[in-house]
C-alpha cells in the first residue's frame, strides 16, 4: 500500500522543477524502491535499505559513464528519468537521508 502512494507521488514530482524534481524525488525514491521491495523479499529492514542503498548509489555513479550513449538511450526521456544523467553528491546525500528515515520508522515500529 505505501509503495502505492509513494509512487504516485513520486510519478507527481516527476511534473515539477528545482528542489522538489531533484531532492525530495531522490528521498522519496529510495523510499518507493524500499517498500516494492518489503512487500515481495522477506529480509531485515536493515539488509534490505542496505541492498536499496547500494542499489541507488549503483545507479548514480553509472551516470560518471556514457551508459545510454553506450546503449543509445541518450535521446530517450524515459531512460534519463529512470538512470539519470548528472553524478551528484546531492543525491547520495538524499538517498542516505531518505533511507535514514526509512530506518526510523522501522525502528520506530519495532
Amino acid at each position: 500500500m505505501f509503495f502505492l502512494i509513494l509512487l504516485g507521488t513520486e510519478i507527481g514530482v516527476l511534473f515539477t522543477k528545482g528542489f522538489l524534481r531533484h531532492t525530495l524525488g531522490d528521498f522519496l525514491i529510495v523510499i518507493t524502491i524500499y517498500c516494492f521491495l518489503m512487500s515481495f523479499v522477506k529480509t531485515s529492514y536493515v539488509k534490505a535499505a542496505t541492498a536499496v542503498l547500494i542499489f541507488s548509489f549503483c545507479i548514480e555513479f553509472i551516470q560518471l559513464t556514457p551508459f545510454l550513449t553506450y546503449f543509445h538511450l541518450e535521446n530517450s526521456s524515459v531512460a534519463k528519468t529512470i538512470f539519470g544523467n548528472t553524478f551528484s553528491i546531492q543525491d547520495l546525500i538524499a538517498y542516505c537521508v531518505g533511507l535514514g528515515f526509512v530506518l526510523l520508522i522501522e525502528i520506530k515500529r519495532r
